[in-house]
């Protein structure tokens, strides 16, 4: 839970990026993406990232140019990063779901659970939870300085703690979880983590898949019911093992 609350907080932090003026790189990124030159769009939006930290303006402009690009796997990991920041963007959401569809791609089901706990991100889910937990601390308080108002105030910390669990577990529920990856680039799975292993199926790319463990060079992945070796350069975590800089 706290490893899914720090998560929450750095894309807080993230996506102020998005609120600066735009940085050199991404005005070159733009300018090239209106030129038709998306390989030149895509590392411009690239450098800003390095620089600035994610922001969903940026990795939104990044999923277009990739996918201008014909890169349907690094297009479609961009739109799932930025909608990490901005689960609400309908741009985002619509651009991914052309790219996956372009790309051959069953849409993902989602339970109308969480689909309904997704219209908040996991980091408002957070600061939810953090004023619930004030607002009961502070209830908590009030009970020993106004004696004449201990039932209404006990009442409002029992609501303040349960509202704070409540946004806790939607938080955990709407994270994503650093096991979730993207295929990149085409590649087949394997039975075991050889180049020369029996086949287990062919990962497609822009395929949303689960890591299961990593043993050097290759990673064991889960696709529904299907499991496999790939090779660890024929896929990218949504949530990268470092976090992503940040202004």
């Amino acid at each position: 839970m706290i490893r899914r609350l720090a998560i929450a907080s750095l894309f807080a932090l993230t996506a102020t990026a998005g609120a600066s003026p735009p940085s050199d790189s991404f005005v070159a990124g733009n300018a090239a993406a209106a030129n038709g030159d998306h390989a030149k769009a895509a590392a411009a939006f690239l450098t800003t990232l390095a620089q600035r930290g994610w922001s969903t303006n940026t990795l939104f402009d990044l999923g277009n140019a990739y996918a201008s690009a014909g890169q349907r796997g690094l297009a479609i990991l961009a739109y799932e990063r930025a909608l990490v920041l901005s689960p609400r963007d309908a741009a985002v959401a619509t651009n991914l779901a052309h790219t996956r569809e372009a790309a051959g791609l069953a849409q993902p089901e989602v339970s109308r659970t969480r689909a309904q706990l997704s219209r908040l991100s996991s980091d408002e889910w957070a600061w939810i939870a953090i004023f619930a937990v004030i607002l009961a601390a502070a209830a908590a308080s009030g009970r020993a300085w106004w004696p004449g108002q201990r039932g209404r105030a006990t009442s409002i910390a029992v609501a303040g703690g349960a509202v704070a669990v409540l946004a806790l577990v939607a938080a955990f529920v709407v994270a994503p979880a650093r096991a979730t990856a993207v295929v990149v680039r085409a590649e087949t799975a394997r039975i075991a983590p050889v180049s020369g292993a029996e086949e287990a199926f062919p990962a497609r790319e822009g395929e949303t898949v689960q890591i299961e463990q990593q043993r050097a060079d290759y990673v064991y992945v889960r696709d529904g019911d299907r499991y496999g070796w790939l090779p660890d350069r024929a896929i990218e975590r949504v949530l990268p093992e470092r976090a992503p800089a940040h202004t």
